[in-house]
């Protein structure tokens, strides 16, 4: 498996400092996301930042139309239909 640095480098997992980021990446968030009111976007704030500081923003752009308009499922959850974003997963 290859993880990538906030700097577009790979990550070694059998050195100490490798394995100090992947699990500063993977730790659990401070917000727990149970679909209770007012917790949906504190929830994606803290997915946002983690996303920011891992480098993993690319991932939650999801092209739609033709041509490709990317959409940040972080921030613009509302303009990506549920179709779309099934679509998108399919195709990676």
């Amino acid at each position: 498996m290859e993880l990538i640095t906030p700097y577009s480098e790979k990550i070694d997992l059998c050195t100490e400092h490798g394995r100090k980021i992947y699990e500063a990446c993977t730790k659990a968030l401070p917000v727990v996301f149970n679909s209770a009111a007012g917790k949906h976007h504190l929830f994606l704030t803290a997915l946002k930042n983690v996303a920011d500081a891992c480098s993993w923003r690319e991932i939650f752009m999801i092209p739609i139309g033709a041509p490709p308009v990317n959409y940040d499922l972080l921030t613009q959850p509302g303009k990506i239909k549920l179709q779309d974003l099934q679509t998108h997963c399919m195709r990676i």
